[in-house]
C-alpha cells in the first residue's frame, strides 16, 4: 500500500455521542492520495474506545490507535498530539480534528494539500469554521473575516481553529509539552518555518458543549485563571523560547505581562502559580520584570499620546468659543436678538 500523504490526528476522551460523526467525516474525504487516521484515546469510560476499535476493525489500513489504560490528563500531562501522535505520523502533512468536532466538506484535504503543494514556502494553511453551540440555535463563523496572515498577528491572537489547519510536517523534537492552549502553540511553532496560507471556504464544524475543556470557563474569570493560568504562562514562556531573539520578542513579552496581571488579579492560587512557574523556568522572574517594565513604558507612551490629544481638543474648543463670542458681539447677531424681542421670541 502506498504510504499516506496526510496523517489526520484525532484526540478523544468520553465522546461517544460525537466520535462516529467525527470519524465518518474524515473517512469520506475524496483525495487522489492515501491518508491515515491516528487516534489517541485518553482512557475513555463511556464507550468511546469501543467505537474506535469498531472503526479500526473496519478500516485497518487507515486507522491506527494509541489507547491509554490510565487517564493521562489527570496526571497533569498535556499536548497528546505532539507527545503521542506526531512521532507515529507517516504523512508529509498533518491535519487535526478532535473527537467532538467534524469536517463538512469531502474535498477539504484535497484542497489544502493542493494549496501547500503549489506553495513550497508555505508551512500551513487553514480555513474558517462554523461554530455550533450545543443546546441552542446560536452559530458563528470563526474567524468571521480573513485575518492578517503574519506571524506577528498570530502571536497576538489565535485565528486558526484546530480542525481547520493542515501543517507541513516538521521535526518536533524541540516542541514543548504540558502547556495550554496547545493548538495555538503548534500554529506558532510551525509559523517559524514558513508562511501562513488561507482558503476562504468553511469546511468544518467546531462544537461548543458542556463537556469541552474550555466551554463556559471563559465566563468565570476566577475559575479560568485558577485552572489554566499556570499553563498559559508556560505557553507564553515556551513561545518566547522560539521568538525571544527575533523582531517579535516585544509582542511575546506583552502577552506575558498581560497574563501575569490576569493571574494576579483573578487566580485563587496566584502564589502557587507563580512559585510553580519559577520552579519550572529558572529565569521566569527576570522575564516577568522585563515584560512588566516594557508594558509600563507602553502605558506611559499611551498616556502621553492621550494627554496630547486632550490638549489639542481643548485648544480646538477654546478656538470655537472665541469664534462664537465674535459672532455674538457682531451687529448682525445684535440685530437678530432685537428682532426676536420684537416678535416675542426667546433670545439666544
Amino acid at each position: 500500500m502506498t504510504p499516506p500523504l496526510v496523517s489526520i490526528c484525532c484526540l478523544t476522551y468520553n465522546q461517544k455521542n460525537y466520535i462516529r460523526q467525527c470519524l465518518d467525516s474524515l473517512l469520506i474525504q475524496k483525495t487522489n492520495f492515501n491518508f491515515e487516521i491516528l487516534i489517541n484515546d485518553d482512557a475513555s469510560t463511556d464507550g468511546t474506545k469501543e467505537i474506535i476499535l469498531e472503526y479500526k476493525k473496519r478500516y485497518p489500513d487507515i486507522i491506527r490507535t494509541v489507547l491509554h489504560r490510565e487517564n493521562q490528563y489527570s496526571k497533569g500531562l498535556r499536548n497528546f498530539t505532539t507527545r503521542y501522535l506526531y512521532p507515529k505520523a507517516r504523512g508529509k502533512y498533518i491535519a487535526l480534528c478532535e473527537g467532538d468536532d467534524y469536517w463538512t466538506d469531502p474535498t477539504k484535504l484535497q484542497r489544502q494539500v493542493d494549496y501547500l503543494e503549489a506553495r513550497k514556502d508555505y508551512v500551513l494553511c487553514f480555513h474558517p469554521v462554523r461554530v455550533v453551540y450545543e443546546g441552542s440555535n446560536k452559530e458563528d463563523i470563526y474567524p468571521d473575516t480573513k485575518p492578517k496572515l503574519t506571524t506577528s498577528e498570530l502571536l497576538k491572537w489565535n485565528f486558526i481553529q484546530t480542525n481547520s489547519v493542515l501543517y507541513r510536517k516538521q521535526d518536533y523534537k524541540s516542541a514543548a509539552y504540558d502547556l495550554m492552549p496547545a493548538d495555538w502553540y503548534m500554529h506558532i511553532h510551525h509559523a517559524q518555518f514558513g508562511k501562513i496560507g488561507y482558503i476562504g471556504r468553511v469546511m468544518s464544524v467546531y462544537r461548543r458543549h458542556e463537556g469541552g475543556i474550555w466551554s463556559g470557563v471563559r465566563e468565570n474569570q476566577v475559575e479560568f485563571w485558577s485552572r489554566f493560568g499556570y499553563m498559559h504562562l508556560v505557553f507564553f514562556f515556551r513561545v518566547l523560547d522560539i521568538y525571544g531573539n527575533s523582531q517579535y520578542k516585544d509582542i511575546v513579552l506583552k502577552n506575558i505581562s498581560n497574563t501575569v496581571c490576569e493571574v494576579l488579579r483573578y487566580a485563587k492560587t496566584k502564589r502557587e502559580i507563580m512559585n510553580q512557574l519559577a520552579n519550572k523556568i529558572p529565569d521566569a522572574k527576570d522575564i516577568v520584570i522585563e515584560s512588566q517594565a516594557m508594558n509600563l513604558q507602553g502605558l506611559t507612551k499611551e498616556i502621553r499620546y492621550r494627554d496630547a490629544n486632550i490638549t489639542e481638543l481643548l485648544g480646538v474648543i477654546k478656538s470655537k468659543e472665541a469664534e462664537i463670542n465674535d459672532i455674538k458681539s457682531s451687529r448682525i447677531w445684535k440685530l437678530r436678538n432685537t428682532i426676536a424681542r420684537f416678535m416675542g421670541k426667546k433670545q439666544v
